[in-house]
């Protein structure tokens, strides 16, 4: 279930469009999202030979992104205090 989940994090993340680098004073005015609208992602996991389609509101697709997001920064910080010199005697 937790790599499922972990899955659908990582789709979400990895679906996000590549428009972060643009330049904001040529880049097109967007309008509002609205937070209710449904929104519909197709979503084959691993090791499954049948893709799903998996439908939520914009603003719940947010906050998985947001959690992913906070998952993957715990880990990264857990990490990096696992891999420091323990003191001892």
């Amino acid at each position: 279930m937790r790599n499922v989940c972990l899955g659908f994090l990582l789709a979400a993340l990895l679906s996000t469009p590549a428009f972060a680098g643009q330049d904001p004073a040529t880049a097109a005015p967007t309008k509002a999202k609205d937070p209710d609208k449904i929104v519909c992602k197709t979503d084959r996991s691993t090791g499954s030979m049948i893709a799903g389609r998996i439908c939520k509101k914009r603003s719940e697709w947010e906050q998985e992104k947001f959690q992913a997001q906070e998952l993957m920064d715990d880990n990264n910080r857990s990490s990096r205090q696992s891999d420091r010199p323990r003191g001892g005697g």
